[in-house]
């Protein structure tokens, strides 16, 4: 799992994105494609910098029933995230989405592909 958070300035509220790690091995490849795929995006709260945050709205790859997702699945993953989440990983071949099909590929040295 890799989580890639921002707080605000006054440190009251943040926006968490949380990616799962995946692995596909390839016959022919010397090597296995990870995939990151978003499964949770909050926004959360705290009433001072002593308190925990609290989930405000959420929007959830496993459920996305509105009792369970307060807001719409995200758009689009902002560039900077998706290079902090990259910065988190080891090794050149990453690919970045919702889903397989649906997905936003990308390796380190910028060139897209999708499987």
């Amino acid at each position: 799992m890799i989580v890639v958070d921002v707080k605000s300035a006054d440190g009251l509220r943040r926006k968490v994105w949380e990616f799962l790690v995946s692995h596909q091995y390839t016959p022919g490849l010397s090597y296995a494609r990870r995939f990151l795929t978003l499964t949770r995006y909050a926004e959360e709260t705290r009433p001072s910098t002593r308190h925990k945050f609290r989930r405000v709205k959420q929007w959830d790859a496993m459920d996305e029933r509105s009792y369970n997702s307060d807001l719409k699945r995200p758009a689009e993953i902002p560039q900077w995230v998706v290079d902090r989440a990259l910065a988190q990983l080891e090794g050149p071949f990453v690919t970045i989405g919702w889903t397989r099909e649906d997905c936003v590929a990308r390796t380190v040295e910028g060139d897209e592909f999708c499987p």
